[in-house]
């Protein structure tokens, strides 16, 4: 059971639910479901529109060292085409050193095959 505000919460963690435990801020779940599936729709259509930006990943100071070093063969030009492969190649992957180095292999890779000349 819910308790009042400034009532002290007597069931643990491991206590059985209770009437009432199903409802979160007075919302069934089953309405909470409904309104997140419509917003993110609401928001991937605002995405693909170019309304809303996509969400910015947050690398640690190592994988953006590692980008640089991955970024510097390739020219000036090249390194925000760069940039834009690796978030694409990272998007809906759990983001990890591994995962980071192998995107951006694939993005320079990718960038080197269309100008071979630069390959130095």
């Amino acid at each position: 059971m819910a308790t009042r505000r400034g009532a002290v919460y007597i069931h643990g963690r491991h206590t059985a639910s209770q009437p009432g435990d199903e409802l979160v801020g007075g919302w069934p779940r089953e309405k909470l479901e409904k309104m997140d599936a419509r917003f993110r729709s609401r928001l991937e259509h605002a995405i693909a529109n170019g309304r809303e930006h996509a969400p910015m990943l947050h690398l640690t100071g190592q994988q953006i060292a590692l980008l640089r070093e991955l970024a510097a063969p390739l020219s000036p030009k090249q390194r925000r085409g760069f940039l834009d492969l690796v978030m694409k190649y990272l998007a809906g992957c759990e983001v990890g050193d591994a995962t980071v180095h192998m995107a951006g292999l694939r993005a320079q890779t990718e960038l080197r095959r269309e100008q071979p000349w630069l390959n130095a």
